[in-house]
């Protein structure tokens, strides 16, 4: 889905440390941010024949998320709505430590916000910075894994959770405010989902 870049009004700018302290929160919320990433391409189409969009390609999303889940709940929430028994365990996580009080995951000096897909709201991508239709590159791009445990669960709706590394928010809505974030580097490749809980 490749649409025109996305305005906001009222934008206030603030660094990665800034958003960090204005993540410390209690309970679901629901919050849109702006990424701007590289995504995971396969370097080859085939056997000897390259990709010719490889290293070319960055994109631009905004998403709905839920920041402050439970990511068993979730799962069991979703498994009762398809009217199922509610019997999922997640499993504990396999990297990273949240920061107290937070939806923030620290992992080798990398922070992650640890959130829920809910929706896309918009995805734009770029080809040496030039915008271009999603199906000219969706082709080569590495589509996320289902989760299997899930599966085993018996869910047929997936819950998505999605770890986006903080440097990669371009902007971010919440609490009434937008915010602006200050880049410190650029993007890095896209983070692929989680399936396991904090």
């Amino acid at each position: 889905m490749a649409i025109v870049p996305w305005e906001f009004k009222n934008v206030q700018t603030i660094s990665v440390d800034e958003l960090k302290s204005k993540l410390l929160t209690k309970g679901c919320k629901a919050v849109s941010i702006v990424l701007n990433t590289v995504p995971k391409m396969n370097k080859n189409v085939s056997k000897g024949v390259p990709n010719p969009y490889y290293g070319r390609v960055t994109k631009r999303a905004y998403y709905g998320v839920l920041i402050g889940f439970s990511y068993e709940n979730s799962v069991n929430n979703q498994l009762v709505r398809e009217g199922k028994e509610a019997e999922f365990e997640a499993a504990a996580r396999t990297y990273g430590d949240h920061v107290d009080g937070t939806p923030v995951i620290e992992y080798n000096g990398k922070h992650y916000l640890q959130c829920k897909l809910q929706s896309t709201i918009g995805i734009q991508f770029y080809v040496d910075g030039e915008p271009v239709e999603e199906s000219v590159v969706d082709p080569y791009i590495v589509k996320p894994k289902p989760s299997k445990r899930q599966a085993d669960a018996g869910v047929e709706k997936a819950v998505k959770p999605f770890n986006p590394l903080l440097t990669n928010i371009e902007t971010i809505v919440m609490g009434g405010e937008t915010y602006t974030i200050l880049k410190e580097e650029t993007a890095g490749e896209e983070t692929a989902e989680e399936e396991t809980a904090a």
